[in-house]
């Protein structure tokens, strides 16, 4: 199902377009962490979400890969460059322009739902299109959803270091007040939530591995132009963080998938179901690739929480995903 244009909240669209059109560059975020809105209610409603979807078509970007969306050089409504005037994530600043407005706790609120996926290869209509789908879904129940979305819950220009400043020592105040909060975001929004949105395209096929070290520095080191296959979110440090979080709190499970992998799921089950079964039974949480090697600690600390560590979350992922093929193989 496609939302069609009157579903798109015009408050949605104009304070977009309010962020496309300023100019200011504050040296630093315009709020403090202290004051900033809490991560967990950072939620994207259904009609947010299909305002961005609109927005990002007006401007032919809809297959660009999320990093490019993010901060792609040339494209001036990348998220960092609609919210370089405040600092803050996109959600924040969408509440910051409205200023008050009617209608803005209709798009911005109380994180329900957490969306798990990599950047790496992910368009951002097929992004946009596996959230909206599953929440329409579950919005059946009569129950409005609001989904934690990194690109869009974080501030992009802090974890990219857009105020960087090589002249502070870290760990001071003004050194803190340059980087994003990783050490409670995730877990803000996490404690909010109540179930998952686990991204599994690309359910076959393979595709290169980006150059990043294991997540766990015994393994060594990955292999050079290593081709990997299966869904990119279980090769990533972040997604395993963000599986061992939610499965340590009891979250509802969703395998949510690409417009691709949706229309051509009876092809792929009837032809290539046992394809799929032993993508599923390779998956190995300890084969995580991770981007920025200072976040190892963090990472590994919190998963060692969840009883079995990596060992429970290769196993319930994969758990879920064959209980998932064996429902949609049946139907």
């Amino acid at each position: 199902m496609h939302p069609t244009a009157a579903d798109v909240s015009p408050l949605a669209l104009a304070l977009l377009a309010e962020l496309r059109a300023s100019t200011e560059k504050p040296d630093l975020p315009i709020q403090t962490h202290a004051q900033r809105i809490k991560s967990g209610e950072r939620g994207l409603s259904l009609e947010m979400l299909r305002g961005l979807r609109k927005f990002y078509r007006g401007v032919n970007a809809l297959d660009k890969t999320m990093g490019d969306v993010c901060k792609q050089e040339g494209f001036d409504t990348n998220v960092c460059a609609l919210t370089r005037c405040t600092g803050l994530s996109l959600a924040e600043s969408l509440v910051y322009k409205a200023n008050g407005r009617d209608g803005i706790d209709a798009l911005i609120g109380h994180a329900t739902t957490f969306f798990s996926y990599s950047w790496t290869g992910t368009r951002l209509d097929d992004m946009l299109y596996a959230v909206e789908k599953k929440m329409e879904e579950l919005e059946k129940d009569g129950k409005r959803r609001f989904a934690w979305i990194d690109m869009f819950c974080a501030s992009q220009n802090l974890l990219g270091n857009i105020f960087y400043d090589a002249k502070l020592k870290k760990g001071t105040n003004e050194y803190a007040a340059r980087k994003e909060d990783t050490n409670h975001i995730f877990d803000d929004a996490i404690d909010a939530v109540n179930e998952i949105l686990f991204y599994c395209s690309p359910l076959t096929g393979e595709w290169k591995a980006p150059p990043h070290p294991y997540l766990l520095a015994d393994r060594g080191e990955p292999p050079e132009d290593w081709m990997r296959t299966g869904p990119g979110a279980a090769t990533r440090a972040w997604c395993v963080f963000e599986m061992a979080k939610t499965l340590a709190k009891n979250c509802k499970l969703h395998i949510v998938l690409s417009r691709a992998d949706v229309d051509g799921f009876e092809e792929l089950l009837t032809h290539h179901f046992f394809d799929i079964a032993k993508i599923v039974a390779n998956i190995d949480a300890r084969d995580a690739q991770i981007s920025k090697e200072e976040d190892r600690e963090y990472i590994m600390g919190e998963v060692e929480k969840l009883g079995g560590g990596l060992g429970a979350v290769t196993a319930t992922v994969c758990g879920a995903l064959r209980t998932w093929l064996a429902e949609e193989g049946r139907a």
